[in-house]
């Protein structure tokens, strides 16, 4: 347990000194800086509302908290559901921005702002202040925004057009895959971030798209997608992880696939190592690949800890959320459980 704590986490991540993780929790209790060495909760910061808790995003400074709302069933069927999001002092604790419905949002510690895709707009909120600084459209039902690490450009997922299609080799010469991709599936452009120019498209087209993130190392863009129920019935319940390079743009073979929606997922600092939740026989699962290759490596059924938690008053709402401690063991966070897994069979 965290201490004598019965609070339901719902989201953790690392504060730049990898000393202190921040997380949060259920029905609006405090979200805990947890200290790692002493294995004690330093601080608490109140937060209001948030009742299945907030997704939790620090800013490289360590100075923000990107709150994102989440519910229990987060997924509308077939596509994106707009939530709320808000920043947060991480010394204070005043909300500095609220948005009350967006797709997706993320910061750019470049030029210490927020950018947001509220609609089919992105907007710049400016750091401390929180006010808007600029904005541009975007067509074409966008759902997802990633800033690159160096804060120059913007990967926006969107639906794509006949001539974007044509460009895309693995389709552009299946007429039967066109009429379908133009409904339910989507593509990855990517413009610079002060023009609004767009640089390129992506030469692969996905399913549904939900998250784009990047690796530990930088190197790579992460892309966690699902099937529309209507282009795929048998694997609309299974999303997966796909990989981009982010240097040169290129996709990449290797792919993860995982039965819950929306999960935790994450690369070892090296970069050898990929880990994310699944859904095992009985509960959730840790399951690690190599990240290059997609091989399997190792797997930890988190569940297999429940009866013997009841006793020792430990709860969970089935959700699991994870960070690497090192580049050999996870810090698994499961209801107001705290488990520490080494991944090597």
């Amino acid at each position: 347990m965290i201490e004598d704590s019965y609070f339901i986490g719902s989201g953790l991540d690392y504060f730049p000194d990898k000393k202190t993780i921040a997380i949060s929790h259920i029905q609006g209790f405090p979200i805990y800086y947890y200290d790692l060495a002493t294995k004690k909760i330093s601080r608490k910061m109140e937060v209001q509302g948030y009742y299945a808790g907030p997704h939790l995003d620090i800013s490289n400074d360590g100075k923000y908290i990107l709150l994102q709302q989440q519910f229990y069933m987060d997924q509308k069927p077939n596509s994106d559901r707009e939530v709320q999001y808000e920043v947060m002092d991480a010394s204070s604790g005043a909300i500095l921005i609220k948005v009350e419905k967006a797709h997706s949002a993320c910061f750019n510690s470049k030029t210490n702002q927020l950018v947001i895709l509220e609609g089919n707009t992105i907007v710049f909120y400016d750091l401390p202040s929180g006010k808007k600084s600029g904005s541009w459209p975007m067509q074409r039902a966008a759902s997802t925004i990633a800033v690159s690490p160096d804060g120059t450009r913007i990967f926006v997922s969107h639906l794509p057009t006949v001539d974007d299609l044509k460009e895309i080799p693995v389709i552009r010469n299946d007429k039967k895959a066109i009429k379908p991709a133009l409904k339910y599936r989507e593509i990855i452009s990517i413009y610079d971030i002060e023009s609004g120019i767009k640089e390129k498209t992506l030469n692969e087209i996905y399913d549904i798209i939900y998250l784009m993130s990047f690796s530990e190392d930088n190197s790579r863009l992460f892309i966690y997608s699902k099937p529309h129920s209507k282009y795929n019935p048998s694997a609309a319940m299974n999303g997966y992880v796909s990989l981009v390079d982010a240097n040169s743009f290129e996709p990449l073979r290797a792919s993860f696939m995982s039965a819950v929606v929306e999960p935790d997922f994450k690369d070892s600092p090296d970069g050898k190592f990929f880990a994310m939740v699944s859904q095992g026989k009985k509960g959730p699962q840790l399951q690690v690949w190599e990240r290059e290759t997609g091989k399997m490596y190792s797997l930890f059924d988190v569940s297999s800890r429940v009866a013997q938690a009841l006793k020792a008053k430990e709860f969970s709402d089935g959700r699991t959320h994870f960070l690497w401690l090192g580049n050999e063991e996870l810090f698994i966070l499961y209801g107001n459980q705290i488990i520490q897994w080494n991944i090597h069979p």
